[in-house]
């Protein structure tokens, strides 16, 4: 079982150490279930979780949310933590095994008395984020297990600034046919993978485009990200199947996004992944602490989710985005710690 009576990038290295890649996450939630179970309330569907940690009447209810899943290893060595040069490393180390690590030790600190926030607080771990939507949320939601919450911080590595809005993301694909022939003879064929390439062009001569809303500014982006024949390398594919991603601005909506995109790409495109853009109101302000810049993700977060659910959230996290997912996955244990008792002057 997790030990929590140790430092908070020890808590960090043994998750670590539990694997749980995107639907592998049953492991993890039943560590964390047995080192939360006997102090306090869980509730639960599958591999996610809601952890009641007080109830004081007429306060506020603030939620941390934390996804206990990740990305694959890439091999079996960043499964192994190691500490090198005052840095945690391991895959995970900052998406977002930090930030539960965080979670589970003000868990652990409330339950000895030796934290006593004023708000009353919930835990949220859920599965699947890094995998295509619905996630664990969706599943908590459904449940009804996420009414009642004044605002949440989603606890993504955001280098211990605010990040209270992040772009939206829209995927579609796009199949081109052709003719399959041999690839000796492929004047008897059309190529699919050519005959895209008027496709492509259009995408790749999108510019880049700046935007600002209300204070806040970013960049809307739409590329083609995958080209897949299914095809024998001996072979002129007849058709392939072209991806495109798009990101973009807060206040445009999925369908804008979409509309754009056909402009761009054609009406045969056929969307299959879709998240909406998101800007918390600035009814979170009595939430958060003086003095920490406020910024724009740019990527997407399910703070998109949560805001449209009429759950005020933002992305408040230890660690850089810049490392998630990389070979070197790692946080400063510094960092990680200062942004702990940054935390806790939240609760």
């Amino acid at each position: 079982m997790l030990n929590l009576n140790q430092p908070l990038e020890k808590i960090a290295a043994d998750l670590i150490a539990i694997p749980s890649e995107s639907g592998n996450e049953k492991e993890i939630c039943r560590e964390i279930t047995s080192c939360l179970s006997e102090k306090f309330l869980i509730q639960g569907r599958g591999e996610n979780l809601v952890v009641r940690l007080n109830n004081f009447e007429g306060a506020a209810n603030i939620a941390l949310v934390g996804h206990i899943d990740t990305v694959p290893a890439s091999s079996d060595s960043q499964l192994i933590p190691k500490f090198e040069n005052g840095n945690l490393i391991g895959r995970g180390a900052v998406d977002m095994k930090a930030g539960l690590a965080c979670m589970l030790k003000i868990a652990y600190e409330i339950s000895q008395g030796t934290l006593k926030p004023k708000k009353n607080l919930k835990l949220v771990f859920y599965s699947g984020e890094e995998a295509p939507l619905p996630n664990g949320l969706n599943y908590l939601k459904d449940g009804k297990l996420l009414d009642n919450i004044d605002f949440s911080l989603v606890l993504e590595p955001t280098d211990g600034r605010y990040c209270v809005g992040c772009l939206g993301s829209l995927t579609a694909k796009v199949e081109v046919k052709g003719k399959s022939a041999h690839s000796a003879s492929p004047h008897l064929g059309v190529n699919a993978i050519y005959k895209s390439s008027p496709l492509i062009e259009r995408v790749s001569a999108v510019p880049a485009r700046d935007f600002v809303v209300g204070q806040y500014s970013g960049r809307e982006v739409m590329n083609v990200t995958t080209i897949n024949t299914k095809n024998a390398h001996n072979t002129i594919p007849g058709s392939c199947e072209i991806a495109i991603n798009y990101r973009f601005a807060p206040g445009k909506t999925l369908e804008q996004a979409e509309l754009e995109m056909r402009l761009v790409a054609g009406e045969e495109i056929q969307v299959i992944d879709a998240s909406q853009s998101c800007l918390a109101s600035s009814k979170i302000d009595r939430f958060l602490l003086p003095g920490i810049k406020k910024q724009l993700l740019t990527g997407w977060s399910d703070i998109a989710q949560l805001n449209d659910w009429a759950i005020p959230s933002i992305n408040y996290g230890p660690g850089s985005l810049v490392s998630a997912h990389s070979a070197d996955e790692h946080i400063s244990v510094r960092e990680l710690n200062g942004f702990y008792n940054q935390l806790v002057k939240h609760l």
